[in-house]
Protein backbone atom coordinates (compact mmCIF):
# COMPACT_ATOMS: atom_id res chain seq x y z
CA UNK A 1 0.00 0.00 0.00
CA UNK A 2 1.30 3.38 -0.82
CA UNK A 3 0.38 6.91 0.43
CA UNK A 4 -1.62 7.41 -2.40
CA UNK A 5 -3.61 4.58 -2.23
CA UNK A 6 -5.69 6.21 0.87
CA UNK A 7 -5.18 9.50 1.15
CA UNK A 8 -8.25 11.81 0.20
CA UNK A 9 -8.40 15.48 1.21
CA UNK A 10 -10.16 17.19 3.94
CA UNK A 11 -12.39 20.01 2.91
CA UNK A 12 -10.53 20.85 -0.58
CA UNK A 13 -12.75 23.33 -1.78
CA UNK A 14 -13.29 25.38 1.83
CA UNK A 15 -9.65 25.18 1.89
CA UNK A 16 -9.50 26.31 -2.00
CA UNK A 17 -12.05 29.36 -1.34
CA UNK A 18 -10.56 30.55 1.94
CA UNK A 19 -7.11 30.81 0.53
CA UNK A 20 -8.65 33.03 -2.01
CA UNK A 21 -5.97 31.93 -4.63
CA UNK A 22 -4.50 34.09 -7.77
CA UNK A 23 -2.72 33.60 -10.91
CA UNK A 24 1.34 33.37 -9.65
CA UNK A 25 0.97 33.57 -5.81
CA UNK A 26 3.19 31.56 -3.65
CA UNK A 27 2.06 29.21 -1.23
CA UNK A 28 3.59 27.10 1.58
CA UNK A 29 1.67 23.74 1.85
CA UNK A 30 3.89 22.55 5.04
CA UNK A 31 2.01 19.00 5.32
CA UNK A 32 2.19 17.76 1.79
CA UNK A 33 0.78 14.24 2.64
CA UNK A 34 -0.56 12.83 -1.04
CA UNK A 35 -0.93 15.90 -2.71
CA UNK A 36 -4.14 16.62 -2.62
CA UNK A 37 -4.99 19.91 -1.66
CA UNK A 38 -1.36 20.43 -3.48
CA UNK A 39 -3.16 19.90 -6.76
CA UNK A 40 -6.10 21.53 -6.40
CA UNK A 41 -3.91 25.16 -5.00
CA UNK A 42 -1.24 24.51 -8.21
CA UNK A 43 -4.43 24.55 -10.76
CA UNK A 44 -5.66 27.78 -9.64
CA UNK A 45 -2.03 29.47 -9.21
CA UNK A 46 -0.31 28.10 -12.50
CA UNK A 47 1.34 28.77 -14.96
CA UNK A 48 2.81 31.37 -12.76
CA UNK A 49 2.62 30.65 -9.02
CA UNK A 50 4.75 27.91 -7.06
CA UNK A 51 4.11 26.09 -3.84
CA UNK A 52 6.56 25.32 -1.59
CA UNK A 53 5.73 21.55 -0.42
CA UNK A 54 6.79 20.12 3.08
CA UNK A 55 6.25 17.02 4.98
CA UNK A 56 8.31 15.71 7.77
CA UNK A 57 7.65 12.05 6.04
CA UNK A 58 10.21 11.58 3.37
CA UNK A 59 7.55 8.90 1.62
CA UNK A 60 4.82 11.50 1.39
CA UNK A 61 7.70 13.60 -0.17
CA UNK A 62 8.14 10.30 -2.76
CA UNK A 63 4.39 10.09 -3.65
CA UNK A 64 3.91 13.32 -3.67
CA UNK A 65 6.38 14.06 -6.22
CA UNK A 66 5.78 11.04 -8.27
CA UNK A 67 2.03 11.74 -8.33
CA UNK A 68 2.52 15.37 -9.61
CA UNK A 69 4.78 14.26 -12.33
CA UNK A 70 2.28 11.93 -13.63
CA UNK A 71 -0.17 14.50 -14.11
CA UNK A 72 2.19 17.13 -15.41
CA UNK A 73 2.60 19.57 -12.39
CA UNK A 74 5.94 18.93 -11.21
CA UNK A 75 7.24 21.95 -12.38
CA UNK A 76 4.86 24.18 -10.11
CA UNK A 77 6.02 22.65 -6.61
CA UNK A 78 9.20 22.86 -4.44
CA UNK A 79 9.40 19.99 -2.04
CA UNK A 80 11.10 20.33 1.45
CA UNK A 81 11.45 17.03 3.36
CA UNK A 82 11.58 18.88 6.63
CA UNK A 83 8.91 19.91 9.55
CA UNK A 84 6.48 23.17 8.68
CA UNK A 85 7.41 24.54 12.28
CA UNK A 86 11.30 25.46 10.15
CA UNK A 87 8.70 27.15 7.70
CA UNK A 88 11.44 30.84 8.42
CA UNK A 89 14.43 28.75 7.73
CA UNK A 90 13.16 26.92 4.77
CA UNK A 91 12.11 30.19 2.97
CA UNK A 92 14.77 31.83 3.95
CA UNK A 93 16.67 28.68 2.05
CA UNK A 94 14.68 29.26 -0.63
CA UNK A 95 15.41 33.04 -0.77
CA UNK A 96 11.84 32.96 -0.74
CA UNK A 97 11.03 36.92 0.95
CA UNK A 98 7.17 36.71 1.16
CA UNK A 99 3.97 33.94 0.47
CA UNK A 100 0.58 34.54 -0.22
CA UNK A 101 -1.08 31.73 1.58
CA UNK A 102 0.18 29.21 4.29
CA UNK A 103 -1.95 25.96 4.60
CA UNK A 104 -1.77 23.03 7.32
CA UNK A 105 -3.51 20.25 7.25
CA UNK A 106 -3.04 19.03 10.65
CA UNK A 107 -3.88 15.56 12.13
CA UNK A 108 -3.18 11.83 11.35
CA UNK A 109 -3.54 10.67 8.16
CA UNK A 110 -5.23 7.41 7.89
CA UNK A 111 -2.32 5.63 6.35
CA UNK A 112 -0.34 5.94 9.44
CA UNK A 113 -3.28 3.73 11.68
CA UNK A 114 -3.71 1.41 8.66
CA UNK A 115 -0.42 0.60 7.58
CA UNK A 116 1.64 -1.23 9.95
CA UNK A 117 5.50 -1.11 11.32
CA UNK A 118 5.08 3.12 11.88
CA UNK A 119 3.63 2.45 15.48
CA UNK A 120 0.67 5.01 15.32
CA UNK A 121 -1.58 2.08 15.19
CA UNK A 122 -4.07 0.63 17.38
CA UNK A 123 -5.08 -1.98 15.16
CA UNK A 124 -1.94 -3.62 15.23
CA UNK A 125 0.29 -5.47 17.86
CA UNK A 126 3.23 -3.15 17.23
CA UNK A 127 6.04 -1.03 19.19
CA UNK A 128 4.86 1.90 19.53
CA UNK A 129 6.88 4.34 17.79
CA UNK A 130 5.07 7.73 16.15
CA UNK A 131 7.71 9.02 14.22
CA UNK A 132 7.04 10.70 11.35
CA UNK A 133 10.79 10.30 10.33
CA UNK A 134 13.43 7.89 11.10
CA UNK A 135 15.83 11.03 11.74
CA UNK A 136 14.17 11.39 15.25
CA UNK A 137 15.74 8.49 17.22
CA UNK A 138 13.50 9.17 20.01
CA UNK A 139 10.41 6.59 19.75
CA UNK A 140 7.09 7.06 21.62
CA UNK A 141 7.68 3.60 23.25
CA UNK A 142 11.00 5.13 24.21
CA UNK A 143 9.74 8.09 26.26
CA UNK A 144 7.09 6.14 27.64
CA UNK A 145 9.37 3.10 29.29
CA UNK A 146 12.31 5.50 30.09
CA UNK A 147 10.91 8.61 31.67
CA UNK A 148 9.96 9.31 34.59
CA UNK A 149 6.13 9.94 35.81
CA UNK A 150 6.61 13.52 36.13
CA UNK A 151 8.24 13.54 32.89
CA UNK A 152 5.21 12.43 31.27
CA UNK A 153 3.26 14.45 33.04
CA UNK A 154 5.05 17.64 31.98
CA UNK A 155 4.44 15.97 28.38
CA UNK A 156 0.77 15.93 28.78
CA UNK A 157 0.28 19.01 30.07
CA UNK A 158 1.95 20.73 27.98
Amino acid sequence: MVFDDVHIPVLREEVIHHLNLKKGDIIFDGTLGGAGHTIAIIKAIAPTGKIIGVDLNSQAISTATSKLKSIGLLDFIITVCDNFANVASILRNLKIEEINGFLLDLGLSSILIERSGRGFSYLKNEKLDMRFTSKIKLTASDILNTYSVEGLKEIFFK
